[in-house]
């Protein structure tokens, strides 16, 4: 005998007994007679055992039960959102380049110097240097002359930002802060001459 045979049979006495009340006799099996709370829990048991062993011997009942439905990850809110990194190649010989990047009040901006070089006159014999104004040898541009200096007080190779229209900042090689103005995050080198310029960087923006 199966299983769920043998489940059926005892739900089904189960359930005789929940409905008779007991008092039966078949054989040498006796059923006394019982109280009406114990025919209720019993017929219960007999219902509940019935649809086991009907499940048991028939599993593509339970294949058809629909999955459950997944729900959709929540969204993040914008002051919570999770950081995100990525590059902006930046030429000298430009104005204001647009990384595209919006950023809003609150967030925070990490900008590093990768790679590249650039410089202010490279058909003059002028050094390049990368984004924080270091040339090949490890010598930091030394130039008393600002007059053509985005920003006065930072060397003229160097890289500097601004959000949208604001006053712009020195970047060098490496800058993390937090956002003042909302808007689109500017790159460009210190130098407002940039027609003889020649050159570029590589830098990587993370926001969060």
């Amino acid at each position: 005998m199966s299983v769920p045979t043998v489940i059926a049979v005892v739900g089904g006495i189960a359930l005789l007994v929940g409905i008779f009340g007991g008092g039966v006799e078949a054989e040498k099996i006796k059923i006394p007679t019982i109280n009406a709370r114990i025919r209720v829990f019993s017929a219960i048991t007999g219902m509940v055992l019935i649809a086991t062993a009907v499940l048991l011997s028939s599993p593509e009942l339970l294949s058809s039960v629909p999955p459950t439905q997944q729900l959709p990850s929540p969204t993040v809110p914008l002051n919570q959102s999770p950081s995100t990194a990525t590059q902006a190649e930046v030429y000298a010989k430009e104005d204001w380049q647009d990384t595209g990047i919006q950023v809003e009040v609150g967030q925070f901006i990490a900008l590093e110097y990768l790679s590249g070089t650039w410089s202010e006159c490279p058909d003059y014999g002028c050094n390049y240097y990368d984004a924080g104004a270091k040339d090949a040898s490890g010598n930091v541009f030394d130039d008393p002359s600002v007059s053509d200096n985005v920003i006065s007080d930072c060397p003229g190779p160097t890289l500097i930002a601004r959000i949208s229209n604001n006053l712009p900042f020195c970047v060098g090689l490496n800058y993390v802060g937090q956002v003042a103005h909302s808007g689109n995050l500017q790159l460009r080198i210190n130098d407002m001459a940039i027609d003889d310029n020649g050159g570029s960087v590589v830098v990587s923006i993370e926001v969060k």
